[in-house]
C-alpha cells in the first residue's frame, strides 16, 4: 500500500517525469527531453511556490537563485540597458531547481530516490551509445552522435547520464548497484564515439575526483576503491593494446598533443581559433572588469582584442571567460555560487549517515561539469544548462532523503 500511495503522489508523478525527460529521454532527443523538463517544473512551480520562503536557507535553493540575480544585474549594467537581460533566457534552467527539489520533501518513500534516478540514467546511457552505434555503421563517422545535436553537446550529456547511476554505489542503499555501473561503461563507449575531446579529458578527470573522494571519506572501503581504481588501469591498458587508440576522439587528442609539442599551436587550427577566443575574452573582461559588456556585445568585444578575426559566435568556448566577459567580476560570483551548490547542499548533511557519499557524488559531478566547461560552453547550452539543475536536483533530493535519518517525522 505504501508503494502505490507514493506512486499515486503528485510531486513523485512530476519528480519521475523530469527525471525520464532528461535522463531517459534527452540524451537521444534533447528537443523534447527539454521541453518536457521545462514544462513539467513549471507546473511544480505551481504547487510548490508558497514553500520558497520556508526553504531559502538550503545551499541549493538560495546559491543559484542568488547567482541569478547577480547575472541579471550584471546584464542590466553591462548592456547598459534592461534588453540586456534578455540574456537571463539562458539560465532559465536555474529556476527549475528549487521547485523540484521543494517537491522532493512531499515523497516519503526510501528507495525511490536512489532506484529511479539509477535505472533512468542507465537506460539513457544505453541509449546515447545505440545512437553513436547506429551513426557509424551508417554513415562511418568519426564524429557519432551528430544524428542527435551537435557531437560536442552529446558527448557532455552521454558522460553526464553515465556517471550519475554511480550513486547507487556511492550509497550503497541498493542491491542492483554494480549493475548500473554499466550505464557509466555505455556513457563513456558513446563519449569515445563522438571523437568529443573535451568529454574524453573529462572522463579520467570525474573518475580520479570519484576515488580520492570516495576513498578521503571513507565512503567505500579503501581497499575496494583502490582494486576498482587497478580495475579501471588494466582496463585502460587492455584498451590501447588492443587498438584503443585509433578510436576517432583519442586519435584526436594524440594529433593534437603531438602538433603542440613539436609547433605549438598552429595558427588556422581550430585549437588556435579557440586559444584566441579565450584571449580575445580576457580582453574584453579587463575592459569592463565589473559587470562585462553584457550578454550581447561581449563575443564581438573578445574579437577585437584577439589576433584573427572568427565567424560570429554564441559564446567563447569557455565558462569562465563567457562569464567574465559577460558579466565581469560579478558574474564570476556567479559563476562561483552555481559551481558549489551542489557540494555545499551536500556539505549541509555531511554528519548523516549518506552525507560523506553525497559530498563525493556532488564533488563528481560538479568536476566533470567544470572540466567539460573548460573547453566548450556548458552554461548557455539549453541542454547542458537543464543538466546543471539536475545534478542540483538530485543532489536535494538525496540530502532530503539524509536529513530523515535524523528527522523522520519531518513533514
Amino acid at each position: 500500500m505504501a508503494s502505490r500511495s507514493v506512486m499515486l503522489n503528485p510531486s513523485f508523478i512530476l519528480l519521475l517525469l523530469a527525471l525520464a525527460a532528461m535522463l531517459f529521454v534527452a540524451p537521444f532527443n534533447p528537443e523534447v527531453g527539454n521541453i518536457a523538463y521545462l514544462s513539467i517544473s513549471g507546473l511544480a512551480l505551481l504547487l510548490t511556490l508558497p514553500k520558497l520562503a520556508s526553504e531559502w536557507h538550503r545551499p541549493v535553493i538560495w546559491m543559484p537563485l542568488v547567482a541569478f540575480a547577480l547575472i541579471a544585474i550584471a546584464y542590466g549594467f553591462g548592456h547598459g540597458s534592461i534588453d540586456g537581460l534578455i540574456g537571463l533566457i539562458y539560465f532559465a534552467p536555474i529556476l527549475t531547481i528549487f521547485p523540484l527539489a521543494i517537491a522532493a520533501q512531499k515523497v516519503q518513500s526510501e528507495r525511490w530516490h536512489l532506484t529511479w534516478p539509477a535505472v533512468l540514467a542507465t537506460m539513457g546511457a544505453a541509449a546515447a551509445m545505440v545512437v553513436t552505434i547506429s551513426d557509424y555503421l551508417h554513415t562511418g563517422t568519426i564524429r557519432a552522435g551528430e544524428s542527435v545535436a551537435n557531437p560536442i553537446h552529446f558527448a557532455d550529456v552521454a558522460l553526464l547520464v553515465g556517471f550519475i547511476p554511480i550513486v547507487a554505489v556511492l550509497l550503497r542503499a541498493d542491491r542492483r548497484r554494480w549493475f548500473y555501473l554499466g550505464g557509466t561503461v555505455f556513457g563513456c563507449v558513446a563519449v569515445l564515439m563522438s571523437g568529443s575531446r573535451g568529454a574524453i579529458i573529462t572522463i579520467p578527470a570525474m573518475l580520479a575526483t570519484g576515488y580520492i573522494a570516495a576513498g578521503a571519506l571513507n565512503v567505500l572501503p579503501r581497499r575496494a576503491v583502490f582494486i576498482s581504481a587497478a580495475a579501471v588501469f588494466v582496463m585502460g591498458v587492455a584498451g590501447i593494446a588492443f587498438g584503443g587508440t585509433q578510436v576517432s576522439g583519442i586519435q584526436r587528442i594524440l594529433v593534437d598533443v603531438q602538433t603542440m609539442l613539436a609547433n605549438g599551436v598552429p595558427p588556422g587550427s581550430q585549437n588556435y581559433e579557440r586559444v584566441q577566443m579565450i584571449i580575445g575574452g580576457w580582453g574584453a573582461f579587463l575592459e569592463r572588469p565589473i559587470f562585462g559588456h553584457g550578454p550581447l556585445n561581449f563575443q564581438g568585444a573578445a574579437e577585437r582584442f584577439g589576433d584573427i578575426p572568427y565567424a560570429p559566435v554564441p559564446h567563447l568556448h569557455n565558462d569562465i571567460i563567457d562569464f567574465l566577459a559577460s558579466a565581469g567580476v560579478v558574474g564570476l560570483v556567479a559563476f562561483a555560487l552555481l559551481m558549489l551548490a551542489p557540494i555545499a547542499e551536500a556539505w549541509r548533511v555531511r554528519m548523516t549517515t549518506q552525507g560523506p557519499a553525497l559530498i563525493a557524488y556532488a564533488l563528481m559531478m560538479v568536476s566533470g561539469y567544470f572540466v567539460m566547461g573548460l573547453t566548450n560552453a556548458m552554461f548557455g547550452i539549453l541542454t547542458l544548462t537543464n543538466y546543471y539543475a539536475l545534478i542540483c536536483v538530485l543532489t536535494a533530493i538525496l540530502a532530503e532523503q539524509a536529513t530523515r535519518e535524523v528527522s523522520p517525522a519531518r513533514s
